[in-house]
């Protein structure tokens, strides 16, 4: 409700002008702001209803391959790259944070179809598509960090994937970066289990595949060889050091939990870099100039 009372804009595609102006004149008696009012034709407005979500897509993706290449450079951080890159006026912050990729029910299904239209039209669509195969290819680079961590073979070992929704605060668990790492975790033959605050059993359904699923905060974390915090939800900072065994691997895919996980050996955050910078290149640097 925040957000359809508070939009950046009101998009409306009227099929004429009176119908047009029903529609402007009703939410602009809902709307708590005054956000700039952009009436056309149906087809242009279902063309930047997609294009909007696809721009996000992209933009997601871009701050998601920002992660990875940090988490191979030494002392890389993407929070401070972003803070960077998004603070330029003609970026901006939002959607820019490096973690896992998007999922739900609108942003891939949009991503997908303006691409099909540009296919359809004969214009090139290669942005699309790569924004689509980097956002599929997420799951995998956190599989890679976990066979880095517990070695090629995990099979048999136990994982607790923190978070199945595509976002905190939903039930939507559609395309959700936590059910496929689950399953590409579940693939390697390790036995997982999953928890989230906004799901119960009978969602898990929805996911499909072999996981054991645990209320909040019911799981017995002592348990876990591996742990992958995959949703940005406030509830993992309840989380507390000593709930876990000091060998277990925490994969913190946003950075989320507090400083006292940071010295635990098996602590992991994604877009962060465990190799320390070597400053004598620098050195090297100034005296070659």
């Amino acid at each position: 409700m925040k957000d359809i009372q508070n939009p950046d804009i009101l998009l409306i595609g009227g099929h004429d002008e009176k119908s047009t102006d029903i529609l402007v004149r009703f939410y602009s008696e809902y709307v708590h702001n005054l956000p700039r009012i952009h009436a056309m034709s149906l087809e242009n407005a279902e063309l930047t209803k997609v294009a909007i979500n696809t721009f996000l897509t992209a933009k997601i993706s871009f701050a998601n391959s920002l992660a990875i290449a940090c988490s191979r450079i030494p002392g890389g951080n993407v929070d401070i790259v972003t803070s960077a890159v998004g603070d330029d006026t003609r970026i901006g912050n939002k959607f820019l944070r490096g973690g896992l990729g998007y999922g739900g029910p609108c942003l891939p299904r949009d991503n997908r179809a303006l691409s099909f239209i540009f296919y359809e039209l004969g214009v090139p669509h290669d942005l699309s598509d790569a924004t689509d195969e980097v956002n599929l290819g997420i799951p995998g680079a956190v599989m890679g960090l976990v066979q880095k961590k517990l070695g090629s073979d995990v099979s048999g070992k136990s994982a607790l994937v923190c978070g199945i929704t595509y976002k905190p605060g939903s039930s939507v668990v559609e395309e959700s970066q936590g059910a496929l790492i689950a399953h590409r975790l579940r693939n390697h033959g390790m036995e997982v289990s999953v928890i989230d605050p906004d799901v119960d059993a009978d969602d898990l359904s929805a996911v499909g595949g072999d996981f054991s699923f645990h209320a909040f905060f019911d799981a017995h974390f002592m348990d876990y060889e591996l742990v992958i915090i995959a949703t940005n939800d406030d509830c993992w900072k309840d989380f507390r050091r000593e709930w876990f065994n000091p060998d277990t691997i925490i994969i913190d895919c946003w950075r989320i939990l507090d400083d006292e996980f940071h010295a635990v050996p098996g602590y992991t955050p994604f877009g962060i870099s465990l190799v320390k910078p070597d400053d004598s290149h620098l050195e090297d640097l100034w005296t070659n100039r």
